[in-house]
């Protein structure tokens, strides 16, 4: 068997112009602009990169981009409270909690 080369680059973009598409249309039927909100509990430098990495493609693919930080003195009540909070958010139509926790 011989190896296959793969263009990740090439698949990067095909997948991000499908995403652009579907973003398109869900804006055009359902009238609201998809949100990512991220959540942070504590802070890294592997995070923040990710954070940033994440804010780009959302601005590329037009999805608007929500960054949330905890202390990592936060009560966990107070961020399962916030997170209830934003999931009876209208404009908050996705969520990811970032590590470390």
């Amino acid at each position: 068997m011989s190896a296959k080369l793969i263009r990740g680059t090439e698949i990067s973009c095909r997948i991000k112009k499908n995403l652009q598409r579907e973003i398109i249309r869900y804006k055009t039927t359902i009238h609201s602009c998809p949100s990512l909100l991220s959540i942070q509990i504590g802070s890294s430098h592997a995070s923040e990169v990710y954070l940033l990495a994440q804010e780009k493609i959302a601005s590329e693919l037009g999805v608007a981009f929500i960054k949330k930080n905890f202390k990592t003195t936060a009560k966990p009540k107070e961020i399962v409270d916030f997170i209830q909070r934003q999931n009876k958010n209208s404009k908050v139509t996705s969520m990811m909690i970032q590590h470390p926790v």
